[in-house]
């Protein structure tokens, strides 16, 4: 960059000279000419340079300087505009930098430089003089502030990680702003650096497959910036970046015993049994570290089931239905858990619908006897009875159903009897012996009957307060007699004189054997000689017709 001055002469004929001065007198003259005017070449100066303890950077003046006496001044930003008297003009036209120039603040000033007479008249056109300020690196890098980067634990290296960036308040395409980048600092730090950024665009990368969120879960790293290309005596700048580390099903779900043992009473139901604490490194509450469990042997009759408190992550082990003492005082129960998420590496473990299984668990459910007082047993007494009168006749002790001791399977003491469900009200009940009569005669054509059965309901009342009920089923099983006639479903028939075929069907509401085959007769010997029978489907010849399903057609000779 140039030391030297600037002289530049105002002509009367609008033109503009400029001659290269050194710190007192014109060296030389350098002249541009462009159309009719004379331009004056850009003078450069050095940013945070003080020029006060220099002479004059520039002149200016007028032919008419000859003849007449002038003042000059400037017009401008840096002149008369902000800021104002950075640059000043004596009374002869040698120009002067009053300040430290700083090129981040500005770096060109455009001035005006004008010849007036005594009474303020203009001698001289204007002049424009620019002054560029060369930058000088005197700016640090500085870094925006980085948001969190996220990079899941186990990534391999090269994993993008986050990218940061910075800049320099200095001339743009410049060595002055040509940033490095390195890690200065990982913190926390064990002796193993787990992260490289790339010099030049500030991309950070994992360096080695290590990450570990269950050791350490976020590193913050301190990013430094040296500009000139990190050249050693480049200017230089910290940030900082929070590189948190995701979460990955890497770790197995456990229990925190081995085995487990509880105890329930029998007969109760919708309890809550036990608690399972699940111990995993994962993070928490998240799907890889929340537990499934899954109950895979002992529970072949669905007695039990297992849940996931979402609030603690413990499997909730419930009493759904009631367990019986004299059936099984203890049941064993094989327990998994797994999480919700599937494993790192796809492998499902032992632990079923989830990640990650811990193997299987023992859990022993010791049932307590509870008095259960009166029961049927069986539950559901047949009983076969008839429809004849003869076979089945009434106040007729047809059975004893007597209810048992549930724990004891002996003959229940201290109840008594009653009767419940009789729909047709075909039944006595001795409360005292649990005989059971019939006061009605059985019918099975009934329509009380299901498939040719009468169910009807015994109770069991025990004699304390409050009182306990059983209750067990009769199912009567009704046999048939050959108690109904067949009928004709259409006993009228009119038909024309002319009619050769008339159909004929008949129903019996008996059962086998009672009803079909049925037997076709004409009664009127005059017919027969006019008619016969010929069957609609199985048919039996002889001198009548037979056909399982009572359907004939009977045709005219």
């Amino acid at each position: 960059m140039s030391t030297g001055s600037q002289s530049c002469v105002m002509g009367s004929s609008a033109t503009t000279l400029c001659g290269s001065l050194g710190d007192s007198s014109a060296s030389g003259t350098q002249l541009r000419r462009q159309k009719r005017d004379w331009v004056v070449p850009t003078t450069n100066l050095k940013e945070n340079y003080d020029y006060r303890k220099h002479s004059y950077i520039a002149k200016i003046r007028s032919d008419m300087d000859k003849k007449h006496k002038l003042h000059y001044s400037l017009l401008g930003h840096g002149a008369n505009k902000d800021p104002i008297n950075l640059f000043v003009v004596d009374t002869i036209g040698l120009v002067y930098v009053r300040g430290i120039l700083d090129r981040e603040k500005q770096e060109s000033y455009t001035l005006i430089g004008l010849a007036r007479f005594d009474n303020g008249s203009i001698a001289e056109e204007k002049i424009e003089i620019t002054f560029a300020v060369e930058d000088e690196n005197d700016n640090p890098p500085v870094f925006a502030p980085a948001p969190p980067a996220e990079v899941y634990e186990s990534s391999p290296a090269g994993t993008l990680v986050g990218r940061v960036t910075a800049t320099d308040a200095d001339k743009t395409g410049t060595n002055h702003t040509r940033i490095a980048y390195s890690i200065a600092k990982q913190e926390p730090f064990h002796g193993e650096h787990l992260f490289y950024i790339d010099k030049t665009t500030g991309s950070i990368y994992v360096k080695e497959e290590t990450l570990d969120r269950e050791k350490h879960s976020s590193y913050i790293l301190t990013i430094k910036g040296t500009d000139m290309g990190g050249d050693p005596g480049g200017k230089t700048g910290n940030g900082t970046i929070l590189v948190k580390l995701l979460d990955i099903n890497d770790n197995t779900p456990s229990l925190d015993k081995d085995e487990y043992s509880a105890s329930i009473k029998e007969n109760i139901a919708n309890v809550e049994v036990l608690r399972f604490k699940v111990l995993d490194a994962d993070e928490d509450y998240n799907i890889n570290w929340m537990a499934v469990f899954n109950i895979v042997s002992g529970n072949e009759e669905g007695i039990f089931s297992v849940r996931t408190d979402p609030k603690t992550n413990e499997g909730v082990l419930m009493l759904v239905k009631p367990a019986d003492f004299e059936e099984n005082p203890n049941i064993q129960l094989g327990v998994v858990v797994a999480n919700v998420a599937p494993p790192a590496g796809g492998d499902g473990g032992d632990g079923g619908p989830g990640g990650g299984g811990g193997g299987v668990y023992s859990v022993t459910i010791a049932v307590l006897n509870e008095p259960e007082g009166a029961v049927f047993r069986p539950p559901v007494k047949p009983v076969p009875v008839s429809e004849n009168p003869k076979d089945n006749p009434k106040n007729k002790v047809i059975t004893v159903f007597r209810a048992s001791d549930g724990d004891t399977g002996e003959p229940a003491e201290n109840v008594r009897y009653a009767k419940g469900y009789d729909p047709d009200n075909w039944l006595v009940i001795n409360p005292e012996t649990a005989e059971v009569r019939l006061q009605k005669t059985p019918d099975r054509e009934s329509p009380f009957l299901v498939n040719g059965t009468y169910y009807a309901e015994i109770l069991s009342l025990s004699n304390d307060m409050p009182s306990k009920t059983a209750t067990g089923t009769l199912a009567l099983q009704v046999g048939d007699t050959n108690d109904n006639c067949p009928t004709l479903i259409d006993p009228i028939q009119k038909h024309c004189s002319y009619t050769e075929v008339v159909n004929i069907i008949a129903e019996d509401e008996d059962g086998d054997p009672n009803s079909a085959p049925l037997t076709f007769n004409f009664v009127d010997e005059k017919s027969m000689k006019k008619w016969r029978v010929e069957p609609l489907n199985d048919w039996v010849p002889s001198h009548s017709s037979v056909t399982p399903l009572g359907e004939v057609a009977f045709m005219m000779n």
